[in-house]
């Protein structure tokens, strides 16, 4: 999540540090949200693996892999790259959903939405906003020095905010795991 709120945030400046192209940085805001999800799922994938799971991930690899064939003949001649965007979309949250879903089911997994999803992203997004603000007094930096200060800044607020929060959030997850009621 924290590299999905970079690209979104600062999508421009490494457009321009890598591509020296503005189409470039657009695209890696547009795709950002992509990120987590590409992350989650390859992980999840080599849990299955791991778990003896790999006929289901190949399944649900190859149904990605099917449906997003036959998605770019249908679409991508008719409408353009509007709809190759909505197609990677698409299968990724669609093979994710597939793989999430099926490691839930055979390790019992359990996925807090506060912990788990709203942390990250919250500490993300207030990492990179406070970024942005600091980038703000820093000046005229361009290419790559630019991009490792957006990056280095965000990151150490995101690991402060995200440390310091996680740990003030543990606690309370202890006690009710144990199946005592929550300390008010």
């Amino acid at each position: 999540m924290f590299f999905a709120a970079l690209f979104m945030a600062f999508g421009e400046s490494w457009g321009q540090a890598f591509y020296n192209s503005d189409s470039a940085g657009d695209y890696l805001r547009l795709l950002a949200p992509l990120v987590p999800l590409t992350y989650l799922d390859v992980v999840v994938d080599s849990l299955l693996k791991g778990l003896d799971e790999q006929f289901n991930s190949m399944k649900y690899n190859f149904a990605d892999s099917f449906i997003r064939v036959v998605l770019v003949l249908c679409f991508l001649r008719f409408v353009g790259m509007e709809s190759y965007v909505f197609i990677l979309f698409f299968s990724t949250i669609f093979n994710a959903a597939l793989s999430l879903h099926r490691l839930m089911k055979v390790s019992c997994l359990r996925i807090s939405l506060c912990r788990h999803i709203l942390l990250p992203l919250g500490c993300a997004v207030g990492a990179v906003l406070a970024a942005q603000g600091a980038m703000a007094w820093v000046g005229e930096v361009n290419g790559f020095f630019r991009v490792f200060l957006e990056t280095a800044v965000s990151g150490v607020l995101f690991a402060a905010a995200y440390l310091g929060l996680g740990r003030l959030a543990e606690p309370r997850e202890r006690v009710l795991e144990k199946g005592a009621a929550p300390s008010k």
